[in-house]
Order: structure tokens, then sequence, then C-alpha cells
């Protein structure tokens, strides 16, 4: 029997894991036997995917079955309670907490002064602390969290000086809660310090300074600090985006003296958050985005903004599709690059042919490009595939420019 509990939790957690949790439910209902690791699966669960009041519920039907709660347990369903704001409940698993000896855990403690903190009670959160045999880093940041929290400085200050070791994340929840509050003069003051003390801010760091100054705050007061690293820059970048600022993050992406992986990152996952509610300037910034992607070959950042274009508005443009399928073509990935030229076919979308023109005499003509000129495709791509063969033999060189080529005459 415990070997088959065993198998089905696993296969639940994995469900869960992978946003199945419908089916996890279903398969965690027609368990035969549950044990303590199967609830405490199934709440783990819900509270990864945010789901906080069935969690809570859950926790109720736990209890009902008489299944003993260990102090996992307990730390899933007391974050349920702070992300919920849910006082009442999170002072009744205290209770039970106490009532079943395992106040003496570490994270259990740790989860209560968290949960204290969100629900904005920062002298039950502190009276946990005080009773705790044994604290750690976290017992240290959650109590500091309360407090900022709840916007009591003098408090916070307080814990902050004391702190046995003062590791970034403190000086985050430190700067994030001034911020909050719109402390401003004291948020820089801070960040000051932290620079100071040697300790090196972190992408977290410049979000929550950047979030809390974003309206009276430029980034030339960065630049005057020195302090536009790679890192600020996509903290930057992030926080525009998440306001649907999409215009000044590109011009902050643009800006940028390097860009990693995250920096296209950022940009990508802000335009998909964006897209449906502001598509004109999503597109407005994605097409100089997409041909910089081209000119860099950028091939994987390319294909999604160009991807996200089409969706946006297929009917618009012939040249993302074409940007599109010369990036494929880049990679040799020939089979998606003519998905998309038939895309563009089947929308109705037609290449316009290139042309120069010439002065002559005062006046100017216009030269169409070779398509033009009468040459049927079928006999340029036997000329252009006889060269393919030709330099192929001879030289052995690289034949994705020939077939990039070809690919560009077909329509």
């Amino acid at each position: 029997m415990h070997s088959i509990i065993f198998q089905i939790t696993s296969k639940i957690t994995a469900l869960a894991r992978s946003g199945y949790i419908t089916h996890a439910r279903k398969l965690f209902d027609e368990m035969p036997k549950r044990d303590t690791v199967a609830w405490n699966s199934m709440l783990t669960g819900y509270s990864h995917l945010g789901l906080h009041q069935e969690a809570l519920s859950l926790f109720q039907q736990m209890r009902t079955s008489n299944t003993k709660p260990d102090h996992f347990t307990f730390t899933t369903t007391l974050n349920a309670c702070g992300a919920s704001s849910s006082f009442l409940n999170g002072t009744k698993i205290h209770a039970l907490v106490i009532a079943l000896g395992c106040q003496s855990s570490i994270p259990v403690n740790n989860s209560l002064i968290d949960m204290y903190g969100k629900c904005l009670s920062p002298f039950s959160a502190n009276k946990v602390f005080q009773e705790m045999n044994d604290s750690n880093e976290v017992s240290w940041g959650s109590l500091l969290f309360a407090y900022t929290n709840s916007g009591q400085f003098d408090a916070a200050a307080s814990v902050f000086k004391f702190m046995p070791k003062k590791v970034g994340v403190a000086w985050n929840i430190m700067i994030s809660g001034l911020g909050q509050y719109g402390e401003i003069e004291l948020c820089l003051e801070m960040f000051k310090e932290m620079r100071e003390s040697f300790r090196e801010p972190d992408q977290y760091t410049y979000s929550a300074l950047i979030s809390a100054c974003a309206e009276s705050l430029e980034i030339g007061v960065f630049e005057s600090m020195g302090t536009l690293t790679q890192v600020s820059w996509n903290a930057i970048i992030d926080v525009y985006m998440k306001a649907g600022d999409t215009s000044e993050a590109f011009l902050s992406f643009q800006r940028m003296p390097d860009k990693n992986v995250v920096s296209w990152t950022s940009m990508i996952t802000g335009y998909a958050r964006n897209w449906h509610s502001k598509t004109g300037d999503v597109t407005s910034s994605c097409e100089p985005l997409l041909g910089a992607c081209s000119t860099h070959s950028e091939v994987e950042t390319g294909t999604n903004v160009g991807a996200t274009l089409i969706d946006l508005e297929p009917r618009k443009e012939t040249s993302y599709y074409v940007l599109l399928s010369n990036l494929y073509c880049t990679r040799g990935r020939w089979k998606e690059a003519e998905m998309v030229r038939k895309a563009m076919v089947d929308e109705g979308l037609k290449k316009i042919p290139g042309c120069s023109w010439i002065e002559v005499g005062n006046k100017c003509s216009k030269k169409n490009a070779l398509l033009t000129h009468g040459l049927p495709c079928g006999f340029l791509s036997c000329e252009i595939n006889q060269a393919h063969v030709d330099v192929r033999v001879e030289s052995g060189f690289c034949l994705g420019l020939v077939e990039a080529l070809l690919f560009s005459l077909v329509i």
C-alpha cells in the first residue's frame, strides 16, 4: 500500500508542477488512502500556483480527515494565509502549531513571522521572533519585512542595525519598503549606504529603487552615481515594461552599451505582457527590434519578435514575413522559412520588388529588380540550381547564401 501511495503522490506532484492542478486534484480525490506527504503535495501544488484559498480549504479537509500535519504542512499553509492576508486563519494555525508542539521548528517560526508581516501585524511577528530559541538570516529578514511592510521604519532601522549579518536581501527589503511608502530621499540614502558598505546591488535592488522612484527620478540620477551597470539597465527595462511603457523600455534597450540574454528576454516578455492592451506601441517598438535582430543575426530573439508582430498584425507588413523568413534561412531552417512565406501568400501579401532610380537628362526613371525584366522564375531557379552544383563541386563553398538567394526570388 505504501508503494502505491508513493507512486500516486509522485504523479500528483508532477501534474501540479506542470500546471495540471485539476488533474492532480482528481487523482488525489481518487486515492483510496492518503498520508501526510500526499496532503502536503496537493497543498504545495495549490500554493505554488497562487491558489491560496483552495490551499486553505484543503487544509481544513485534512484536519477533518484526522491526518496529522507536519512542519511542511504548516509552512505551506501559513504561506497561503500570508499571501491572501488571512489573519484569522493564520492565528488559528499558529494555535495549532503550539498545540502540536511544532513551535521549535525554525522554518515554521519563519513562516509565522512572514505571515504576520504580510497581514500587517509586526507586533505578533516580533513576539514569535522573541520566543525563538534559534534564528537564522531568514528569521531576521522576515522580521525586518514585517516592520517595513507596515511602515514602521524606526523599528525596522533598529532591527536592521542589530542584524548579525546584513545580507543583500536585507538591504533590498529596506529600499523596497521605503520606496513603497514614498520615502524617496531615505530610499536613495539607503542605496548609497549599501554601495559604501561594498555590498553589490542586484537586479532586485535596482527594480525596487527604480519602481519606488519612477515618478520623481530620472535615469540621470543613476548616471551621476555611476551605477548604470548591465544589471541596472535590465532592471530599468523591466520596470518600464511592467508599467506598460514599451517605448521608454525600447529607448533604454537601445542605450544599453552591452546586451545579454536577460536584456533580450526582458524585451520579449515585456512585449508579450503588453501586446493585448497597447498593440500600436508594441508594434512600433517591435519593428526596429526585429530589424536589429536581423542585422546582428540574433536568430532566436528575432524569430520570437517576428512571430509576435505577425500575430499582432498579420495583414499589415510584408517586411515582417521577409525578415523572419531570412532569419530562418540564416540558420538553415528552410522548412520554417517556407512556412513563413506560405503564410505571407495565404494572407494575400506580396513582396514588393526592389528598384533603382536613375537620373538621365534631368529625368528620373525607375529600374525594377531582376524579376521584373521578364525572366521567368523557373529559368532563374534553373540557373541558380546549376550555380549551386558548380560551386559545391568546385570549391565546397557554404551553400546557405545561394539557397537564401534562391528562396528570396520565389516570391
